[in-house]
């Protein structure tokens, strides 16, 4: 799907909780990849979606999992490539 809404989800992770947070990760549907990350966020989630409406069921989805203490999502407004 090339057309749509693509997001970047970034998740703080409580310790201990990265594996089984990525394992639920794995069971939601609109999430197109993840990554496990250095720095202040633990995880990146890129998430790719037909329309805005879309997004908030997958964001509140991440958000209930045990083991997910903070995220912040943002739209992609346009891609470049290097």
């Amino acid at each position: 799907m090339s057309e749509g809404i693509e997001s970047i989800t970034l998740v703080k992770v409580r310790a201990g909780k990265i594996k089984s947070v990525v394992a639920k990760l794995a069971e939601i549907k609109g999430i197109d990849e993840y990554f496990t990350v250095t720095g202040e966020f633990d995880i990146v989630i890129r998430m790719r979606v037909k329309r805005m409406e879309d997004l908030q069921p997958i964001i509140d989805a991440i958000d209930e999992i045990d083991g997910v203490e903070d995220l912040s999502t943002h739209i992609i407004v346009k891609k470049y490539r290097g």
